[in-house]
Protein backbone atom coordinates (compact mmCIF):
# COMPACT_ATOMS: atom_id res chain seq x y z
CA UNK A 1 0.00 0.00 0.00
CA UNK A 2 1.53 3.01 -1.28
CA UNK A 3 1.52 6.16 1.22
CA UNK A 4 0.04 9.99 0.04
CA UNK A 5 3.61 12.10 0.99
CA UNK A 6 5.72 12.98 -1.58
CA UNK A 7 9.31 11.65 -0.39
CA UNK A 8 10.91 14.37 1.59
CA UNK A 9 7.51 16.03 2.44
CA UNK A 10 6.40 16.74 6.05
CA UNK A 11 3.62 13.80 4.97
CA UNK A 12 6.25 11.62 4.15
CA UNK A 13 8.25 11.72 7.44
CA UNK A 14 4.78 11.26 8.98
CA UNK A 15 3.86 8.33 7.79
CA UNK A 16 7.59 6.79 8.29
CA UNK A 17 8.13 7.95 11.75
CA UNK A 18 8.18 5.33 14.70
CA UNK A 19 8.21 2.56 12.18
CA UNK A 20 11.04 -0.28 10.77
CA UNK A 21 12.25 2.06 7.44
CA UNK A 22 13.91 -0.27 4.90
CA UNK A 23 16.52 2.56 5.28
CA UNK A 24 17.34 2.09 8.75
CA UNK A 25 16.72 -1.66 9.14
CA UNK A 26 20.50 -2.53 9.34
CA UNK A 27 20.25 -0.20 12.85
CA UNK A 28 17.51 -2.08 13.60
CA UNK A 29 19.20 -5.50 13.03
CA UNK A 30 22.69 -4.32 14.59
CA UNK A 31 24.82 -4.30 11.54
CA UNK A 32 25.30 -0.42 11.15
CA UNK A 33 28.40 1.28 12.04
CA UNK A 34 26.35 4.44 12.69
CA UNK A 35 24.87 3.30 15.19
CA UNK A 36 23.30 -0.16 17.62
CA UNK A 37 19.92 -1.46 18.22
CA UNK A 38 19.67 0.28 21.24
CA UNK A 39 20.91 3.63 19.63
CA UNK A 40 18.28 3.37 17.74
CA UNK A 41 15.48 2.25 20.34
CA UNK A 42 16.67 5.53 22.57
CA UNK A 43 15.86 7.66 19.64
CA UNK A 44 12.70 6.49 18.49
CA UNK A 45 10.80 5.94 21.80
CA UNK A 46 13.04 8.32 24.38
CA UNK A 47 13.46 11.19 21.10
CA UNK A 48 10.34 10.93 18.83
CA UNK A 49 10.00 13.30 15.70
CA UNK A 50 14.09 14.03 16.21
CA UNK A 51 15.69 14.49 13.05
CA UNK A 52 19.46 14.33 12.42
CA UNK A 53 20.87 17.08 10.56
CA UNK A 54 22.21 15.44 7.40
CA UNK A 55 26.01 14.48 6.62
CA UNK A 56 28.41 15.62 3.86
CA UNK A 57 27.52 11.72 2.54
CA UNK A 58 23.71 11.91 2.45
CA UNK A 59 23.43 15.65 0.74
CA UNK A 60 26.31 14.76 -1.64
CA UNK A 61 23.62 11.49 -2.29
CA UNK A 62 20.47 13.28 -2.45
CA UNK A 63 22.39 15.76 -4.70
CA UNK A 64 23.43 13.66 -7.45
CA UNK A 65 20.01 11.02 -7.04
CA UNK A 66 18.77 12.18 -10.02
CA UNK A 67 21.59 12.06 -12.35
CA UNK A 68 22.12 8.45 -10.96
CA UNK A 69 18.62 7.87 -11.49
CA UNK A 70 18.79 8.79 -15.15
CA UNK A 71 21.76 7.44 -15.90
CA UNK A 72 20.61 4.08 -14.16
CA UNK A 73 17.28 4.16 -16.64
CA UNK A 74 19.83 4.70 -19.60
CA UNK A 75 21.69 1.53 -19.27
CA UNK A 76 18.68 -0.28 -18.75
CA UNK A 77 16.83 1.30 -22.01
CA UNK A 78 13.46 2.29 -19.80
CA UNK A 79 12.51 5.54 -20.40
CA UNK A 80 9.14 5.94 -18.20
CA UNK A 81 10.23 6.41 -14.19
CA UNK A 82 8.79 8.15 -11.32
CA UNK A 83 9.47 8.50 -7.58
CA UNK A 84 7.49 6.97 -5.49
CA UNK A 85 6.27 7.23 -2.06
CA UNK A 86 6.35 5.74 0.97
CA UNK A 87 5.02 1.76 1.05
CA UNK A 88 3.84 0.10 3.86
CA UNK A 89 4.23 -4.03 4.15
CA UNK A 90 0.63 -5.80 3.18
CA UNK A 91 1.47 -7.93 6.50
CA UNK A 92 3.71 -5.67 9.03
CA UNK A 93 2.27 -2.85 8.74
CA UNK A 94 5.03 -1.45 10.77
CA UNK A 95 7.73 -1.70 8.05
CA UNK A 96 7.63 0.81 5.29
CA UNK A 97 9.46 0.94 2.20
CA UNK A 98 10.96 4.00 -0.29
CA UNK A 99 12.98 3.11 -2.74
CA UNK A 100 14.13 6.11 -4.50
CA UNK A 101 12.82 5.31 -8.48
CA UNK A 102 10.48 2.70 -9.83
CA UNK A 103 11.01 2.24 -13.60
CA UNK A 104 8.05 0.96 -15.99
CA UNK A 105 8.24 -1.69 -18.51
CA UNK A 106 11.26 -3.28 -17.90
CA UNK A 107 11.43 -6.61 -20.15
CA UNK A 108 8.39 -8.31 -19.21
CA UNK A 109 7.99 -6.47 -15.34
CA UNK A 110 5.32 -4.23 -14.97
CA UNK A 111 7.74 -2.04 -12.43
CA UNK A 112 10.63 -2.49 -10.73
CA UNK A 113 13.20 -0.55 -8.45
CA UNK A 114 15.95 1.60 -8.24
CA UNK A 115 17.79 2.64 -5.22
CA UNK A 116 20.69 5.02 -5.55
CA UNK A 117 23.55 5.34 -3.71
CA UNK A 118 26.73 7.71 -4.21
CA UNK A 119 30.29 7.76 -2.74
CA UNK A 120 32.51 10.67 -2.59
CA UNK A 121 35.71 8.27 -2.36
CA UNK A 122 35.32 5.25 -4.77
CA UNK A 123 33.39 3.62 -7.60
CA UNK A 124 32.09 0.48 -5.66
CA UNK A 125 32.35 -2.67 -7.79
CA UNK A 126 30.16 -4.74 -5.37
CA UNK A 127 27.50 -3.64 -2.91
CA UNK A 128 27.70 -3.05 0.60
CA UNK A 129 26.28 -5.01 3.41
CA UNK A 130 23.39 -2.59 4.61
CA UNK A 131 22.57 -1.41 0.55
CA UNK A 132 21.73 -4.96 0.06
CA UNK A 133 19.85 -5.54 3.54
CA UNK A 134 17.70 -2.30 2.41
CA UNK A 135 17.08 -3.37 -0.82
CA UNK A 136 16.15 -6.43 0.23
CA UNK A 137 13.11 -4.99 2.86
CA UNK A 138 12.03 -2.84 0.25
CA UNK A 139 11.80 -6.35 -2.08
CA UNK A 140 9.56 -7.78 -0.12
CA UNK A 141 7.38 -4.80 0.76
CA UNK A 142 6.98 -4.27 -2.96
CA UNK A 143 6.93 -8.01 -3.36
CA UNK A 144 9.75 -7.97 -6.30
CA UNK A 145 11.62 -10.58 -7.31
CA UNK A 146 14.78 -8.44 -8.18
CA UNK A 147 15.83 -4.91 -8.45
CA UNK A 148 18.78 -2.69 -8.97
CA UNK A 149 21.40 -0.87 -7.11
CA UNK A 150 23.01 1.99 -9.04
CA UNK A 151 26.26 3.38 -7.17
CA UNK A 152 27.38 6.55 -8.28
CA UNK A 153 30.76 8.44 -7.94
CA UNK A 154 32.65 12.05 -9.18
CA UNK A 155 35.96 12.36 -9.10
CA UNK A 156 37.52 15.04 -6.90
CA UNK A 157 35.21 15.13 -4.01
CA UNK A 158 36.24 16.66 -0.75
CA UNK A 159 34.92 17.07 2.83
CA UNK A 160 33.37 20.09 1.81
CA UNK A 161 31.55 19.54 -0.90
CA UNK A 162 31.38 17.08 -4.47
CA UNK A 163 27.83 18.54 -5.53
CA UNK A 164 28.32 18.41 -9.05
CA UNK A 165 31.57 20.71 -10.16
CA UNK A 166 31.46 19.68 -13.23
CA UNK A 167 32.85 16.02 -13.16
CA UNK A 168 31.67 13.30 -14.75
CA UNK A 169 29.54 11.03 -13.14
CA UNK A 170 30.55 7.16 -13.21
CA UNK A 171 27.64 4.74 -11.92
CA UNK A 172 27.90 0.95 -11.68
CA UNK A 173 25.08 -1.10 -12.04
CA UNK A 174 24.28 -3.85 -9.87
CA UNK A 175 21.66 -6.20 -10.38
CA UNK A 176 20.39 -7.98 -6.71
CA UNK A 177 18.14 -10.78 -6.51
CA UNK A 178 15.40 -10.87 -3.50
CA UNK A 179 16.36 -12.84 -0.53
CA UNK A 180 13.84 -15.22 1.33
CA UNK A 181 16.66 -15.80 3.91
CA UNK A 182 17.89 -12.56 4.77
CA UNK A 183 14.34 -11.48 5.38
CA UNK A 184 13.89 -13.96 7.61
CA UNK A 185 16.95 -13.14 9.41
CA UNK A 186 15.95 -9.73 9.81
CA UNK A 187 12.70 -10.07 10.27
CA UNK A 188 13.31 -12.08 14.05
CA UNK A 189 15.22 -9.07 14.26
CA UNK A 190 12.78 -6.34 13.64
CA UNK A 191 9.91 -8.41 15.65
CA UNK A 192 12.38 -8.11 18.74
CA UNK A 193 12.76 -4.89 18.77
CA UNK A 194 8.71 -3.99 17.67
CA UNK A 195 8.61 -6.04 21.28
CA UNK A 196 11.44 -3.79 22.96
CA UNK A 197 9.35 -1.16 21.88
CA UNK A 198 5.82 -2.35 23.50
CA UNK A 199 7.26 -3.27 26.30
CA UNK A 200 9.49 0.00 26.94
CA UNK A 201 12.69 -1.58 26.99
CA UNK A 202 15.61 -1.24 24.84
CA UNK A 203 16.76 -4.83 23.67
CA UNK A 204 19.51 -6.38 25.13
CA UNK A 205 23.07 -7.35 22.97
CA UNK A 206 22.33 -10.97 23.22
CA UNK A 207 18.58 -10.34 21.13
CA UNK A 208 19.93 -7.78 18.88
CA UNK A 209 23.87 -8.68 18.82
CA UNK A 210 25.83 -5.63 17.57
CA UNK A 211 27.65 -6.58 14.40
CA UNK A 212 28.42 -3.40 12.82
CA UNK A 213 30.59 -3.84 9.45
CA UNK A 214 31.52 -7.93 10.47
CA UNK A 215 28.80 -8.28 8.15
CA UNK A 216 30.68 -6.55 5.22
CA UNK A 217 33.91 -8.46 5.83
CA UNK A 218 31.78 -12.08 6.64
CA UNK A 219 29.98 -11.84 3.02
CA UNK A 220 33.36 -10.89 1.30
CA UNK A 221 35.43 -13.77 3.20
CA UNK A 222 33.29 -16.46 4.13
CA UNK A 223 35.16 -15.77 7.77
CA UNK A 224 33.44 -13.51 10.58
CA UNK A 225 35.71 -11.48 12.63
CA UNK A 226 37.47 -12.76 15.37
CA UNK A 227 36.04 -10.22 17.73
CA UNK A 228 32.63 -11.45 17.08
CA UNK A 229 33.13 -14.75 18.61
CA UNK A 230 34.40 -13.36 21.36
CA UNK A 231 32.23 -10.57 22.51
CA UNK A 232 28.95 -13.23 21.66
CA UNK A 233 31.10 -16.56 23.24
CA UNK A 234 27.34 -18.24 23.54
CA UNK A 235 25.89 -16.92 20.58
CA UNK A 236 28.99 -18.05 18.47
CA UNK A 237 28.61 -21.63 20.27
CA UNK A 238 25.21 -22.41 20.48
CA UNK A 239 23.41 -20.33 17.62
CA UNK A 240 26.36 -19.37 14.69
CA UNK A 241 23.69 -18.22 12.61
CA UNK A 242 22.06 -15.81 14.49
CA UNK A 243 25.49 -13.85 13.98
CA UNK A 244 25.76 -14.83 10.09
CA UNK A 245 23.35 -13.99 7.40
CA UNK A 246 22.59 -15.76 4.06
CA UNK A 247 23.95 -13.29 1.86
CA UNK A 248 21.62 -12.45 -1.09
CA UNK A 249 22.98 -13.01 -4.92
CA UNK A 250 23.79 -9.80 -7.06
CA UNK A 251 25.78 -9.07 -10.02
CA UNK A 252 27.28 -6.19 -11.48
CA UNK A 253 25.96 -5.14 -15.00
CA UNK A 254 28.52 -4.73 -18.11
CA UNK A 255 28.92 -1.09 -18.92
CA UNK A 256 26.93 -0.17 -22.04
CA UNK A 257 28.24 1.76 -24.69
Amino acid sequence: MEGQGEQGSDLWKQEREGKANASEIDQIAGISKYGSAQDKWHQMVRRPGEQKDPSDDMEAGTANEDDIAVEAARRLGVTRMRQPRSFMHLFWHFVRASPDRLILGYESQPWLMIECKFSRWLLRRRPKASHLIQMTVQMQVLCGEYGFLACGYRAGCTKEGCWKDGQPLQVNLFQVQYSEPLWRWLLRRILIFEECKRIGRPPTLQEIPELKDAIDVYWQTGVLPAWVARMYPDIYRDNPEYLMPPQPQWRLLPRAS
